[in-house]
């Protein structure tokens, strides 16, 4: 027998991980229990093994789902990847593939190991020595929200311009 709290998570999706928890009671070896719940052999880089991990979209935040539909991203058959992001809800993180997240790696430079292989290039990386910008869209999104709550942040065009350079001051990560 295995204590319960020693069973590592294999997937999201809470059928397979009730399989593989069962199993795993039942003695089952961790190999032998991960291959027959996800239905792959263990350590297969396959798209079905690898998309079984992400399980369903049910713990992503509303506005990330919102975004993405609005972006006419098809979020049943589409998993939201938070790895990928280049920030929080970002509608070019939703994939539905290993190929996906290799394109995401390859077209923003990013090193990836594990399921998805990519070497980043050093050339590539100096290329890239734009500070980053939080794009306007989510700044004028979040001007709106600040200014329902206070619309003297916005009242005249100087005390717009002074909102404007504070919230993307705030929303912009220390990179």
């Amino acid at each position: 027998m295995i204590a319960t709290e020693s069973i590592p998570t294999i997937s999201l999706d809470e059928g397979v991980q009730l399989q593989y928890e069962a199993m795993r009671r039942d003695g089952q070896s961790h190999n032998m229990a991960e291959m027959l719940a996800t239905r792959t052999l263990p350590g297969a880089k396959t798209d079905t093994a690898f998309m079984t991990k992400f399980g369903s979209n049910a713990g992503v935040p509303q506005a990330y789902l919102d975004k993405a539909r609005k972006a006419g991203i098809n979020t049943n058959s589409n998993y939201y990847c938070g790895d990928v992001a280049k920030f929080p809800g970002d509608p070019a993180a939703w994939v539905s593939s290993r190929g996906d997240i290799k394109r995401i790696c390859e077209k923003n430079n990013w090193k990836a190991e594990g399921a998805v292989e990519h070497k980043c290039t050093p050339e590539a990386a100096k290329d890239d020595d734009d500070p980053y910008r939080v794009d306007d869209a989510l700044v004028k999104e979040e001007v709106s929200r600040v200014a329902k709550l206070d619309p003297g942040l916005v009242d005249t065009p100087k005390a717009r311009e002074r909102t404007v350079e504070d919230v993307r001051e705030k929303i912009t990560p220390n990179l």
